[in-house]
């Protein structure tokens, strides 16, 4: 029985953690319209099928924004963790990501 228990205890351990780990992911963004404040790591664009954007912002393994700026040098934050605000272009390939365009870059 104490084993049972404490496997019990254990199992449910890993459940609480699992679910902070997901909410915590999802608060990096936030979509309001056309709008979002997005917080990751930006890189410089590689290669891609789509090619469009100069930028990547990379929230977690799943989730990343294609971007751009007209207004600011995106390239003094690559490899940085950065909180973005960002509009979206409503410009995208058949089947890729859509493009923003960030207004405004913090270091986090």
């Amino acid at each position: 029985m104490k084993t049972i228990s404490i496997l019990l205890f254990v199992c449910c351990l890993a459940v609480v953690s699992t679910i902070t780990a997901c909410h915590r992911e999802a608060t990096k963004t936030q979509v309001l319209g056309d709008y979002i404040t997005a917080e990751g790591v930006l890189e410089q664009q590689g290669f891609t099928t789509y090619m469009y954007g100069t930028h990547v912002l990379t929230v977690n393994a799943q989730v990343s924004y294609v971007l751009e700026s007209t207004t600011i040098n995106l390239d003094n934050y690559i490899g940085f963790n950065v909180v973005i605000k960002a509009v979206n272009t409503h410009y995208h390939a058949e089947q890729g990501p859509e493009m923003y365009n960030v207004t405004s870059i913090q270091l986090k």
